[in-house]
C-alpha cells in the first residue's frame, strides 16, 4: 500500500525553508508535516471543486505560509477580529444609515469602468496583524488614510496600536467593530501617525502627546440589503471601504477569482474577519482584465454573462499572502458575505 505523505517530505523540506520555518523538536516537526501534507492534498480537492480563475486561469489556492497550522489554529490566531457580539447592535452612533454617492460623484462619475484607488496613491501599503486579531482596528484605520487622502492629498501612516488598546468597547487582539474604531478616531481628532507611536515603556506617554492626524467628518454603510449596485457607486465616489467577510476558506488562497464554490458562507452571522476593498474591476469574455466597460446597473455581469466583476481587496496577513497581500472576490452572489457590511468613512 502506497504511504500518503510519500513523494511530499521533499517539498515540504523546501516549504519550510522557503517561509524560514523551524520547529523545536523533530516530534513537532513530524507534527507539523503531518498537518502540511493533509493540507495539501485538501487544497488540491479545492482548487478540483472551485475551477481556475476564469481571468488568470490559473488555481485559486496553494502554498503559503499557513499550511503547517490545522484550520482550527488558524482560526484561533487569524479569524479573530470581527465580534459579532457588537456587530448585533446594528447601529452607528455617529453617522448612521447608507451614503449617498450622488454627494461627490466628479470623484470617479463612469463607475461602470474599473477603479483602483491604488492607482492614485490613496492606499498604504500591505500590514501584518500577526497573531493579533485587530483586523477590525487595522481595516478601519486604513480607510481613514485613504478618505483624508481623499479630501486632502495627503496620504497619512496612521497608529492602529491606539485604536486596539483604548477603544472601550473592543477585545483588543480579540475581536471588535470597525464601526466603533471609527468612532473613536472621531471623538479623539484623529490619531498618531504609525512612527509616533511604537511598543515599549512610553506608550501611555506617547499616547497623550503625540501630534493627531487622521481626523474624519463620519461615515456610513454603502449598501443595504446587500445592493451590489450601490456599493459599486459609494466604492468609486467616496473611496476605500472597509469589507467584512467570513475568511475561513482564504487560508490557501494564492491567487484569481475567489467564488461562492470556494466554500465559505454569505451569511452574516458567519462573518469572521475584516478586509479593505480598495477597488474593483471586470473579465472580458476572453478571460483578459477590461479596462472599460458597458452599463448594467449592478456593476457585476452582463446579460450574457460574458462579463465578470470582482472586487479588489486587501488583506493583512502580510504581502507573502495571496497575490502580495490582495485578494479578488467575486461580485454578483454577496462571495463570502462581503455587502454584509460595508462601511466607508469620508473626511
Amino acid at each position: 500500500m502506497r504511504h500518503p505523505f510519500r513523494g511530499l517530505r521533499e517539498r515540504f523540506e523546501t516549504w519550510a525553508l522557503d517561509h524560514r520555518k523551524s520547529y523545536h523538536t523533530e516530534i513537532e516537526k513530524q507534527k507539523r508535516f503531518e498537518i502540511w501534507a493533509e493540507n495539501h492534498r485538501r487544497t488540491l480537492e479545492k482548487n478540483e471543486r472551485h475551477g481556475p480563475c476564469r481571468l488568470t486561469e490559473q488555481p485559486v489556492f496553494g502554498s503559503n505560509r499557513f499550511q503547517d497550522l490545522t484550520d482550527e489554529e488558524f482560526q484561533s490566531s487569524y479569524l479573530t477580529g470581527y465580534s459579532s457580539s457588537n456587530a448585533r447592535r446594528l447601529s452607528f452612533s455617529k453617522d448612521s444609515g447608507v451614503l449617498d454617492p450622488s454627494k461627490n460623484m466628479k470623484r470617479h462619475p463612469e463607475v461602470h469602468r474599473p477603479v483602483d484607488w491604488r492607482g492614485i496613491g490613496a492606499v498604504t501599503s500591505v500590514h501584518s496583524q500577526g497573531d493579533c486579531g485587530a483586523c477590525w482596528a487595522i481595516t478601519a484605520v486604513e480607510t481613514v488614510e485613504s478618505a483624508v487622502f481623499l479630501a486632502t492629498g495627503t496620504l497619512y501612516d496612521l497608529s492602529e496600536a491606539e485604536v486596539t488598546l483604548c477603544q472601550e468597547n473592543c477585545d483588543m487582539c480579540y475581536g471588535g467593530w470597525p464601526q466603533d474604531a471609527f468612532d473613536y478616531i472621531m471623538d479623539h481628532d484623529g490619531l498618531p501617525l504609525e512612527s509616533d507611536l511604537s511598543y515599549n515603556g512610553s506608550l501611555l506617554l506617547k499616547l497623550s502627546q503625540a501630534k493627531r492626524y487622521g481626523q474624519i467628518e463620519g461615515y456610513g454603510y454603502a449598501t443595504s440589503r446587500c445592493d451590489e449596485g450601490v456599493a459599486v457607486r459609494n466604492l468609486a465616489t467616496y473611496g476605500p471601504a472597509v469589507v467584512c467577510v467570513d475568511a475561513s476558506t482564504w487560508k490557501d488562497y494564492s491567487g484569481g477569482i475567489i467564488t461562492s464554490e470556494s466554500g465559505c458562507s454569505q451569511k452574516f452571522l458567519d462573518v469572521n474577519h475584516c478586509v479593505q476593498a480598495v477597488g474593483y474591476a471586470y473579465t472580458s469574455s476572453g478571460g483578459g482584465s477590461e479596462s472599460e466597460n458597458g452599463s448594467h446597473d449592478s456593476g457585476s455581469q452582463d446579460d450574457s454573462g460574458s462579463r465578470q466583476g470582482y472586487w479588489i481587496v486587501r488583506n493583512q496577513w502580510s504581502s507573502y499572502w495571496g497575490m502580495s497581500g490582495y485578494a479578488w472576490v467575486a461580485m454578483g452572489e454577496n462571495t463570502c458575505g462581503i455587502l454584509n457590511d460595508f462601511v466607508q468613512a469620508y473626511a
